[in-house]
Order: C-alpha cells, then sequence, then structure tokens
C-alpha cells in the first residue's frame, strides 16, 4: 500500500551556539513590525541552545544571560516555561529548560507619547519609565 504516515528523528549533538530569535513584535504572530517608544511595550526574545547543525539540543540546562548592549530598553525579565523551577522571574538570566530561555525586553523610551501625556503621567509614575 501507500505510506500514510512518516517519522524522522534526530539525535541531538554537543551544545556549541545559541540561536536568538524575535517572537514579538513579529508579522509572523500577528504583533507588529516594531516596538513603540511609549515606556510600555516590550520584546520576547527565544534564546535556543544549538547543535552545530542547528537543532535544539532539548537537554540542556545551560544558563542564559540577557543583556541590553544598545538602544532604550532593559531586560524586565526571563524564565524557561519549567513549572517545577524556582529560579527568579525578573532576573536577567535563567536556566534552559529543554533548551529554550525566554526573554522579555521592554523599552525605556517614552518618544512616541506626546509632550502633554508625558508631563501627566510623570505626575504619578515616580519611579517607572516616565520620571
Amino acid at each position: 500500500g501507500n505510506a500514510v504516515a512518516k517519522d524522522t528523528r534526530h539525535t541531538n549533538g554537543k551544545a556549541v551556539a545559541l540561536s536568538l530569535t524575535i517572537d514579538a513584535p513579529s508579522e509572523d504572530t500577528g504583533t507588529g513590525r516594531a516596538l513603540v517608544l511609549d515606556g510600555q511595550d516590550a520584546a520576547l526574545l527565544r534564546a535556543a541552545v544549538v547543535d552545530a547543525a542547528g537543532n535544539v539540543v532539548h537537554l540542556a540546562n545551560n544558563i542564559i544571560t540577557f543583556h541590553v548592549i544598545s538602544g532604550p530598553g532593559f531586560v524586565q525579565g526571563s524564565h524557561n516555561g519549567d513549572p517545577h523551577c524556582h529560579q527568579p522571574n525578573n532576573a536577567p538570566w535563567h536556566s534552559a529548560y529543554h533548551g529554550l530561555v525566554r526573554g522579555v525586553i521592554r523599552v525605556t523610551s517614552t518618544a512616541a507619547r506626546s509632550a502633554h501625556e508625558r508631563a501627566l503621567i510623570a505626575q504619578i509614575d515616580l519611579q517607572g519609565p516616565m520620571a
């Protein structure tokens, strides 16, 4: 007869690199093309521990640290999706779970807001991005 299903499995090699992708904003996920400089918008990054062939190393539990090196933003937090993990969610680092870690980068610039709106919010947001 005819084949009705096919399954392929690949064995991971040793971890050799990190693959960093942006999950949001992304036109693929329907979340736009860019961040809004309103002091509130955030980007969702995905770091994957990969082998030489680019496959995710599913048993990797490396500590991954996110850092903003330029531009108006900071690391809001990170997590790996493991419901049993007790590492802090507001830290810029996290151990990988199944080879993956998520980072949240929040914008600090309020350039997209009007001067009037920035002045009003600064009156109530004494220690936040609008101060």
